[in-house]
């Protein structure tokens, strides 16, 4: 995870609340008709209902325990209570554009126009005025909804991803068993510099000696910290920001300029520093590749 997110529902979380809800009492109400009330998998719904709700991590994190809990006591009958669990929670059902609420949406209320997970590629939504066609970004389970089928609806575990981060890197990965840097709960841990491998100088000192020699680093703001390492490794940052270089070299040295105009006070500028940078250090989270200009972008600040 690149940026934090934590504010990405705050648009959806009432509809997404009340069409969760809905689920919820459809299976309850379809139980009761059939005895459910002293089936395992009505006496563990009912259990963790108001955590699936919650955008408190610990509360996620509890419905995960729970779900072990009874699953361990489920016993010979395991395999049809995680079947029950994805059938309630139909993530298939929610993908398809319909009438109502879906993830179409949902991924319109999305805050965030970029993948949280690297900050390289879009993740915007496009849809007609009727509903017929477009397109929205996959929505990556930040706990993998096959583990963890009563997560599949839950708010607090969608992330607005790119098929990259979502599919080819992350796939099934077990990110309860293995944390990982959740863009919907923790902060930013992942910075970015510019440095030369061959020269200890300073940035300003590289850009004009040998600007070619220059690399990207990756470091984490907590040295030794296992979460924000997984994350670096899981989608492969560092091997995905040394293809940015360009871009980066080519941002330091709209920042420099804007720098030395400043410096020289005789000028009569007819820009400002989004204009000739064509990046808003304020906004960073919005565009592509936004922390790594806004790193260099501090770097480089007088």
């Amino acid at each position: 995870m690149i940026i934090s997110i934590s504010s990405n529902w705050d648009d959806a979380r009432a509809e997404h609340r009340a069409f969760l809800k809905s689920v919820i009492e459809r299976y309850f109400r379809a139980a009761m008709k059939q005895g459910g009330p002293h089936t395992i998998t009505f006496g563990f719904i009912r259990q963790v209902e108001a955590l699936l709700h919650s955008s408190d991590l610990q509360d996620v994190t509890k419905s995960i325990i729970t779900f072990e809990a009874y699953k361990k006591k489920a016993g010979d009958f395991r395999e049809q209570f995680v079947i029950e669990l994805q059938k309630i929670f139909s993530y298939d059902n929610f993908i398809k554009k319909k009438v109502g609420w879906d993830a179409y949406k949902l991924c319109e209320k999305s805050r965030i126009k970029v993948c949280p997970y690297c900050h390289q590629v879009d993740a915007k939504t496009v849809l007609d005025s009727k509903r017929k066609r477009g397109y929205r970004p996959p929505l990556d389970h930040f706990y993998y909804k096959d583990a963890y089928p009563h997560l599949a609806l839950t708010l607090s575990n969608l992330i607005p991803a790119c098929t990259n981060c979502n599919t080819s890197l992350k796939g099934s990965a077990d990110f309860h068993k293995y944390q990982h840097l959740h863009p919907l709960f923790d902060s930013e841990q992942i910075s970015f510099h510019l440095y030369h491998p061959l020269k200890n100088s300073y940035l300003l000192d590289m850009l004009e000696s040998d600007p070619n020699g220059i690399k990207i680093g990756v470091s984490a703001r907590r040295s030794g910290c296992d979460t924000t390492k997984r994350s670096l490794e899981t989608f492969m940052i560092v091997e995905r920001y040394a293809q940015s270089l360009c871009d980066a070299v080519e941002y330091a040295n709209a920042k420099l300029a804007w720098e030395n105009l400043q410096a020289n006070p005789q000028l009569n500028l007819t820009t400002n520093e989004k204009t000739l940078t064509r990046f808003d250090r304020g906004d960073y989270r919005s565009r592509t590749l936004g922390k790594l200009f806004a790193d260099i972008h501090d770097l480089l600040a007088p």
